[in-house]
């Protein structure tokens, strides 16, 4: 019955395509059965059409699908993931089929299925061997360019492509091939790249002319970065990572117009011509010291507002980007401090950049010095002092922390057979009676060039017995 009735529609559709017979696709069901579990669903407002289910199409070599009545406007096929077989001239003579998205469940296309169709992109969500393939003898497909979900982009360098999330991944291990020698293709529409570790070298070309992709990581382990290898990606504005790049090369980024901000990495010696040309959107470039040569095309059509932040004495840099153009260098400069006392409070603070001798002064008030100091209780035996001298160390005399700057004393008061020298050692002479004996003494910090001096009187205690 259901045979019947789509040969009565392909009647009808012949007829009002002859004239003889008004009619209007618009009576057709815009969705239907074109498989025993294959459906389809067309979209009048993007024009696509979409087969889903799982298992094979029909064949249609004997009567035409019922969507064929809208062949005149259907641009995009979408055959989804499940659907095994693609029916015999399931789409034959769509003359505005340009896009075809084939699922990696496909397993065989029929024959004549799109015989007599200009189409132009193939997006395959498979890998290049499977494409080999399903593809065999169909002369429709030799115009078109085709694209894959997944497969290698190097001897060991894995593509694969996440549609949901409009995700590039690059995996393995070792360098990427050249895109244009080996004529890897990325599906469309990707908004991020992630090239993980293990790649050591991104190819030429290797994602360049990618009109969605906004951010990029690099891995650790990638060196080289290949000839305009993200040229004309124009809302690319993050690129992270990249800590091991030792080479860029050119036109690696040329009108990658929405990049803002580009830190070169560290291991880079050298910036070739074209690698940020046209880049009208960059507006800050940090360029490590290792940089010692910059072509001057390497900044062609770069805004003369562009903020360099680089190491003062970059030659490349003063000469090349800076030159007579009002480009803000903000300096990296190599600073040594060194201070030195102004008076009794304050100091003063010379800054100088030891590689080209920019530099400035300040003036500080110096810090109190937190030195504490207490005197100590000493005995001394009689019996000795009735034969000789007896000294005291500092240590058994005076309590003294936290002092900065060295240390002093000085007697103010006491008796005078009891003697305090500048280091503070007390000296009891010979002779002196039984007794406690009290002494007042001045200790003094002297402070460094950033601490005040710093005085304290304090008691100690002699007791002769």
């Amino acid at each position: 019955m259901k045979k019947t009735l789509s040969i009565l529609l392909s009647l009808l559709m012949i007829l009002s395509v002859l004239g003889a017979v008004p009619f209007s696709a618009n009576a057709v069901p815009a969705s239907g059965e074109c498989g025993e579990n294959v459906t389809y669903k067309y979209n009048i407002t993007d024009s696509t059409l979409t087969i889903s289910g799982y298992g094979p199409m029909y064949n249609f070599d004997e009567y035409a699908p019922e969507y064929a009545l809208y062949r005149n406007n259907i641009i995009d096929v979408e055959i989804e993931e499940g659907v095994t077989y693609i029916g015999k001239s399931a789409f034959k003579a769509f003359p505005k089929l340009y896009n075809l998205h084939i699922a990696n469940s496909v397993e065989e296309i029929g024959e004549d299925a799109f015989k007599d169709c200009p189409i132009l992109m193939v997006y395959f969500y498979g890998d290049a061997q499977q494409w080999d393939h399903l593809e065999k003898g169909i002369s429709e497909f030799n115009n078109a360019e085709t694209f894959f979900s997944r497969g290698f982009c190097g001897e060991k360098a894995i593509y694969n492509v996440d549609i949901d999330n409009a995700t590039l991944t690059i995996s393995g291990s070792g360098e990427m091939y050249s895109r244009y020698e080996y004529g890897y293709n990325f599906f469309g529409g990707i908004e991020h790249i992630v090239v993980e570790d293990g790649i050591t070298e991104i190819g030429e070309s290797a994602f360049a002319n990618n009109d969605f992709v906004t951010d990029v990581y690099i891995g650790n382990t990638v060196t080289s970065i290949g000839d305009a290898a993200f040229a004309n990606c124009v809302f690319l504005k993050e690129i992270t990572g990249a800590d091991s790049v030792t080479s860029i090369g050119e036109n690696a980024f040329s009108n990658c117009s929405s990049i803002e901000y580009f830190s070169v990495p560290e291991g880079v010696s050298a910036i070739p011509s074209g690698v940020f040309q046209y880049c009208i959107g960059l507006k800050t470039i940090y360029i490590p010291s290792n940089v010692t040569v910059i072509v001057p095309t390497a900044f062609y059509g770069v805004g003369d507002d562009l903020e360099v932040i680089s190491a003062c004495d970059n030659e490349a840099v003063r000469t090349i980007l800076i030159g007579d153009s009002t480009r803000k260098w903000s300096k990296n400069h190599y600073y040594k401090t060194t201070n030195s006392s102004v008076s009794a409070t304050k100091y003063a603070r010379k800054t100088t950049c030891s590689h080209c001798g920019e530099g400035y002064s300040q003036t500080f008030d110096k810090s109190a010095n937190p030195m504490t100091a207490s005197g100590k209780t000493k005995t001394v035996k009689y019996t000795t002092l009735k034969k000789k001298n007896v000294t005291v160390a500092a240590k058994d005399a005076f309590a003294v922390a936290k002092n900065k700057g060295k240390v002093t004393y000085k007697k103010s008061s006491g008796n005078k057979k009891i003697t305090v020298s500048s280091a503070g050692k007390i000296t009891v002479k010979k002779g002196l009676k039984k007794g406690t004996y009290t002494l007042k003494v001045k200790v003094t910090a002297a402070g460094t060039v950033t601490y005040k001096a710093k005085t304290k009187t304090v008691s100690v205690k002699i007791k002769v017995k």
